[in-house]
């Protein structure tokens, strides 16, 4: 799995950090997901003042819990 770190937490700047790390989303609507259960995924609604790193920790995984389960 990649992973992207955000060095600019703006909106802009999210986008821009995944757009570089994934360039065919350039030029193309995107949407984060939302992660609900370890096996279920739904789209995240882009908050009204963008993404920050705030925003998309709301959408991270659940509990400590579960992601020591997924780290090993």
């Amino acid at each position: 799995m990649k992973s992207t770190r955000f060095t600019e937490v703006s909106n802009i700047g999210i986008k821009n950090a995944v757009e570089s790390s994934f360039p065919h989303f350039m030029n193309k609507r995107w949407q984060f997901f939302r992660h609900t259960s370890i096996s279920d995924l739904e789209i995240a609604c882009e908050p009204n003042f963008g993404w920050s790193v705030d925003a998309l920790k709301s959408i991270a995984c659940a509990s400590r819990r579960d992601w020591n389960r997924f780290s090993k």
